[in-house]
């Protein structure tokens, strides 16, 4: 369940994205995001933080990489792959 939240949190910011071009907002937004969640499902402080920093970074080269192939078939294959970044 809550993985499939993710990728839908992932996909709108995607749209975000596309509207915006600002991957490093979207990044922001998808960690708070993530470190909300944890907050509820995690006990041990370095653990949620070891998931936060990893979110932060996988997903802001994500967010990046998805900017900057906006304009070519690469993105269809960055936004389909990227999607796993919510099993972290």
């Amino acid at each position: 369940m809550f993985i499939a939240i993710k990728v839908a949190v992932l996909s709108a910011l995607i749209r975000l994205l596309l509207n915006t071009d600002k991957p490093l907002w979207c990044a922001i937004i998808y960690t708070v995001f993530v470190a909300l969640m944890n907050i509820f499902f995690t006990t041990d402080i370095l653990s949620f933080l070891i998931v936060t920093g990893l979110s932060f970074v996988l997903s802001f080269i994500y967010f990046f990489l998805l900017a900057r192939y906006s304009e070519s078939w690469g993105f269809w294959l960055i936004a389909v792959g990227g999607l796993f970044i919510g099993l972290v």
